[in-house]
This record gives C-alpha cells, sequence and structure tokens, in this order.
C-alpha cells in the first residue's frame, strides 16, 4: 500500500495519511463529544443535579489538559503505529466499564478520568504533529481535511448515540461506541499510518527533491522557477525550537491564554446545548440533531476554514470564525420555543462552522511559528490550556443554571471570551514568522512575472 505515495504515482501518501487521521479522529471524538448526549440520559436514570454530573467532562478535560504534552513527547518518541493502538484500547475498557456504572464515582473514575487517558493518545495532539509533518506548504488544507473527523465524530454522537440509547439504553450505547473504536483504530494504525514522508522516500507535500527538479528542468527545457519565500522573520524562523526554548518565549503563552479563553467560551456552550435545547421544549432527538448537525457542518467548515486559511492567513480566518460562533450564540440565546426550530438549526449552521473550523487553524498556526521539531510536545502543553478552559467552562454554565435557572449570564461571557480572542490572535501572529502559501505568492507576484508565479503555484 506505501507504493502508493511514491513520486510518479498518482497520489502523494500523505493524503493517505489525512484520510486515516480524519478516521481515527471521527470514532474518538465521537467519545469525547457523546457526554452532552449521554448526560440527559444519566440524569433522567439517576436523578443527579447538573453540576453534578457536568464534574465528570470538567474532571475529564483537566485530565485530558494534563496529558497533552506527554502524550506529545511520547508520540514523537514512538510515533502513531505505536500510540493509536494504545489509545484505542483504553478508551475501549473505559467504555465497557462506563456501560457497568451506577454511581458517581464510577461515572468520574471511568469517564472523568479513564477515558481521557485513552483519547488523549489518539486525539488533536498527536495528529497535529503527524499532519504537520507531512504537510507545509498546505497545512492549512491538510489539517481541515483531517480534523473534519471531529466534526463527523460530533454528528455520529448526536445522531447515532440518541439513537442506540433511545433503542438499547444508554449501557449498550457505552459499549457500541468503545467497540467502534477498538475495531476500527487498531487497524487502521497499524496497516495504514506512515510518520513521516522521509520514510518512504518522500518530502512534504510531495514536493521533488533538487535532483528530480534537475532532471525534469532539463527534459522540459523549462526556465528555472523562482523560489517563493514565505519567511518572514528569518532569525526567528532558523531556529529549531525545542520544548524548552518555545516555552520562554512570550509569543508561547499568548497562544497557551488563546486557546484558555476559546474552548472555556466554546464548550461553555457546545456541551450544555442539548440540555437547553430540552428545556425550552424540543424532544431529545430534535436537540441530539441540532448537536449533531453542529458537528457535521463543522466538519465542512474545518476544510474550507482550512483551506481559506492557506490562502488568506490564520489571523483573518480566525477572527472570521469568531464572528460566525457568536453570532450562533445570539441565535441561540433568542429562542422562546420548539415553534422557532429553524433559529436552533441556524444556530447549528453558524455554531458549527465558527466552531467547528478551530481544530483546522490553530495547530499550523503554531507550525508556523515555531516549526515541527518539538510541535507534538509543544501543542500538547497548549493543550493543557485549553482543558482548563474546557472544564471549567461547561462547570461554569453548569453552576449558574443551578442557581439562577437559565444558561443567559453563561453564554454571554462565552461570547465576550471568543471576542478576546480575536485580539489574541493578532499579537500573536504567525504572519510576522511565516507567510501562508497564498500570502507568500502574492508577494512574489510583485518581484516576479506572473506567468511564472503562476507555475509556482500549480504546484
Amino acid at each position: 500500500m506505501t507504493n502508493i505515495g511514491k513520486q510518479g504515482n498518482w497520489i502523494f501518501y500523505g493524503w493517505i495519511v489525512v484520510l486515516i487521521a480524519f478516521l481515527t479522529m471521527a470514532l474518538n471524538y465521537s467519545i469525547r463529544y457523546s457526554y452532552p448526549i449521554f448526560f440527559v440520559a444519566l440524569e433522567e436514570k439517576f436523578g443527579w443535579s447538573r453540576t453534578a454530573t457536568y464534574f465528570a467532562y470538567t474532571l475529564q478535560l483537566q485530565i485530558y489538559g494534563f496529558l497533552g504534552v506527554i502524550a506529545g513527547a511520547i508520540y514523537d518518541k514512538v510515533g502513531p503505529r505505536v500510540l493509536f493502538p494504545i489509545g484505542a484500547v483504553i478508551v475501549f475498557a473505559a467504555m465497557i466499564f462506563c456501560s457497568q456504572l451506577d454511581s458517581l464515582w464510577q461515572l468520574y473514575l471511568f469517564a472523568g478520568v479513564m477515558v481521557p487517558l485513552g483519547t488523549i493518545c489518539i486525539g488533536i495532539v498527536p495528529h497535529t504533529a503527524l499532519i504537520n509533518t507531512w504537510f507545509a506548504k498546505k497545512r492549512g488544507l491538510a489539517s481541515g481535511l483531517a480534523t473534519a473527523g471531529l466534526g463527523v465524530g460530533m454528528g455520529l454522537s448526536g445522531l447515532l448515540g440518541q439513537s442506540l440509547i433511545s433503542a438499547f439504553g444508554f449501557r449498550w450505547a457505552y459499549a457500541i461506541f468503545g467497540m467502534m473504536v477498538l475495531g476500527g483504530v487498531v487497524p487502521l494504525a497499524l496497516l495504514f499510518q506512515r510518520r513521516r514522508p522521509e520514510d518512504l522516500g518522500l518530502l512534504p507535500d510531495g514536493d521533488r527533491s533538487g535532483s528530480e527538479v534537475r532532471v525534469i528542468s532539463q527534459r522540459k527545457r523549462k526556465k528555472e522557477r523562482p523560489q517563493v519565500d514565505a519567511i518572514v522573520d528569518k532569525e526567528w524562523a532558523s531556529r529549531e525550537w525545542p520544548l524548552r526554548e518555545i516555552v520562554r518565549t512570550g509569543r508561547f503563552w499568548v497562544f497557551f491564554a488563546m486557546k484558555f479563553f476559546l474552548v472555556f467560551g466554546v464548550y461553555a456552550v457546545l456541551i450544555h446545548q442539548v440540555h437547553y435545547a430540552v428545556g425550552l421544549g424540543f424532544s431529545k432527538m430534535a436537540a441530539a440533531a441540532a448537536f449533531g448537525i453542529t458537528g457535521l457542518v463543522g466538519a465542512l467548515g474545518k476544510i474550507v476554514m482550512g483551506h481559506l486559511s492557506d490562502r488568506i492567513g490564520r489571523e483573518v480566518i480566525h477572527t472570521l470564525i469568531m464572528v460566525l460562533a457568536s453570532l450562533g450564540i445570539v441565535v441561540l440565546m433568542n429562542i422562546e420555543d420548539p415553534s422557532q426550530a429553524w433559529m436552533l438549526y441556524t444556530y447549528a449552521a453558524l455554531y458549527g462552522v465558527g466552531y467547528g473550523a478551530i481544530a483546522a487553524i490553530l495547530p499550523p498556526m503554531l507550525a508556523d511559528v515555531y516549526g515541527v521539531k518539538a510541535l507534538g510536545a509543544s501543542y500538547g502543553l497548549s493543550v493543557l490550556g485549553s482543558g482548563l478552559g474546557g472544564s471549567l467552562g461547561p462547570l461554569f454554565a453548569a453552576y449558574l443554571y443551578d442557581t439562577t435557572g437559565s444558561y443567559q449570564t453563561a453564554f454571554t461571557v462565552a461570547i465576550a471570551f471568543l471576542a478576546f480572542t480575536v485580539v489574541l490572535v493578532w499579537i500573536f501572529a504567525p504572519r510576522k514568522v511565516r507567510l501562508v502559501h497564498g500570502r507568500a505568492l502574492a508577494r512574489a507576484r510583485k518581484v516576479a512575472p506572473a506567468a511564472v508565479v503562476a507555475s509556482q503555484e500549480a504546484l
């Protein structure tokens, strides 16, 4: 199968890596995003308070966040064919245990502690290092295609999860999700996944080696193409940036803070949207369908916005998606009853695109600034920020609901936090280190004939 990626064949193997990453993350994040669906069933079954129930998700994200840097460092050492199967086995075991729970402490232990031990191994952290090693010029697009699996996983958790719970109960639903992860991730990782293009004699993006370019040039008698230079800060970009140096820069902690406020705001809304819709009078299936639509639209948003970020810049796209997500929250806050179902699905579409594109542009953003040498560990460390934000956001919203009977204040705070991340992304400023490919081409057009640059763009 690996011969498919050899130079001269019909497809660069990096796109196979992206496909397997998409499928792996779809299965993994069907677990991650199943919490809102299962929590409605658990609350009805056991009568637990919303704050007590959602503390399991808070605990899960805190554990996930603290494990991020460890998982990234382990990935940098062993690669996907070792780490991914281990993670899948842990997730399977955790879900089997969840299927037998009957008390809060078991929910906290199995769903809050054990599940993230597995999901971190097959989640965004190791895939960030994997995808950004295979691609440079097309990082945004490749990341968008791979992380579209998050949206599909969210759709699975919403539509399939509620259907399974309705048909078989939450216990069988937990077990089935676990079997899906084990049966899908392990063979995909062992048979098809590869760590870096050099392992197959390839270069990132499927580029040709210098010798191949010279042979083609002699054969076709073409003029030598000028190299499109994306580097803005040559001194910064020339450094290798191990983790110990990355954490000494203020720029990294701006990125860390951005992830904290971003995920706090996003999850304060996302994790409660099913409960919120049911509270407005929507059926459980309608609420779960909206949740699934949020994920599926988000999958498309990842691809489109990831590709656009390669063309017009990470900061511009981040600003755009925060506007879309905030508009979605405003729509959600103004729904009054189930007769306004169109507003629920409008929210799902807006929030899906806005929230969904986040996972596509953040990893390339960090790679643009610090390169890929320690990307697994550095992005893993940044997940501590998103883990803290993601754990506190839903708990904050649950507490306000339990004390005031309303989500309005929590959702307003979420909008404010999303707006603040727009300020932070322009301070982080990846464009000041390395231009995205589209911007680099635009700069090249100012100094090279249009026809020559067009030939470079076709690469």
